[in-house]
């Protein structure tokens, strides 16, 4: 698992995160991932999902940085059609 969206009061935040980092989940990894080859050999998509005003954290860019380097297509979706 590597993704995980907390909710509730601080503490029950708080003992979320704990849970998920202890299952080994990492910050800011993208939503969603397409990690099928295509016939071309292009490689796999990470999506990170996004609702307005919401916006992109650092975890998020650092691994969408990452991502891109590794030569995955790595991208925010703001909507469906995007």
């Amino acid at each position: 698992m590597r993704g995980a969206t907390l909710r509730g009061t601080d503490a029950q935040r708080y003992a979320q995160a704990q849970a998920y980092k202890a299952r080994g989940v990492k910050p800011g990894f993208a939503d969603l991932q397409i990690l099928q080859v295509g016939a071309r050999g292009e490689p796999g998509l990470y999506l990170e999902l996004k609702v307005k005003p919401n916006k992109v954290t650092p975890a998020q860019d650092k691994w969408r940085h990452d991502l891109r380097c590794a030569g995955y297509c790595s991208e925010v979706a703001w909507h469906m059609h995007d």
